[in-house]
């Protein structure tokens, strides 16, 4: 197995587990960490030589990018709202946030899209984690926004890929962010609810 293939496997090995155990209570970071994990599952697959992973693991790391991060996003600032506290409405916005994103790059060829919106995420999840000036949140939003310029750039340090650079700061950021969650210390911006 590859390192690309030891980082996916580390992704997913942090995520799936997470998104079981956040299902009921936090759909929406659930729903966002599944996508996620999807995505680095076919990673695995494809860095081990399966070829006919890459397909699905492009398909994947589409759809997370402009769907799982920006519903994690959603549901870091707002905790209290739909997203982030029903699975229909976590649902109903990451099949939208899918389809806008498969339309814009895989049909217009605007391959931008899934990059922008990725780092837009992650600026997202830093600004919900200000007001609480919480250390774990923070740091979760910053290795994110890192994890994505590295990837953006080609920069890497050795003995890392940009790729396995990617995957293992997002593995942690990720982490943090899902140990926050089940500790019931969200981190973000509430919102008031309408009754």
């Amino acid at each position: 197995m590859s390192g690309n293939a030891w980082s996916d496997l580390l992704l997913a090995l942090v995520t799936l587990p997470l998104a079981w155990r956040l299902r009921a209570g936090r759909p929406g970071v659930a729903g966002a960490f599944i996508l996620i994990g999807l995505a680095a599952v076919f990673g695995v697959l494809r860095y081990s030589g399966i070829d006919m992973a890459l397909g699905p693991h492009r398909f994947f790391s589409l759809v997370a990018a402009c769907s799982g991060l920006p519903m994690l996003a959603v549901s870091r600032c707002w905790p209290n709202g739909e997203v982030a506290s029903r699975g229909a409405a976590a649902g109903r916005f990451g099949v939208l946030a899918a389809g806008i994103g498969v339309l814009l790059v895989g049909i217009v060829g605007f391959t931008l899209w899934s990059d922008v919106v990725a780092a837009a995420s992650a600026l997202l999840i830093v600004w919900a984690a200000v007001p609480a000036c919480r250390a774990l949140p923070l740091l979760a939003g910053w290795l994110l926004v890192v994890s994505f310029m590295a990837s953006a750039t080609g920069i890497a340090f050795a003995p890392f890929t940009a790729v396995q650079e990617l995957h293992i700061l997002m593995a942690i950021s990720l982490a943090l962010i899902g140990w926050e969650e089940l500790r019931g210390a969200t981190g973000g911006r509430a919102v008031k609810q309408v009754v």
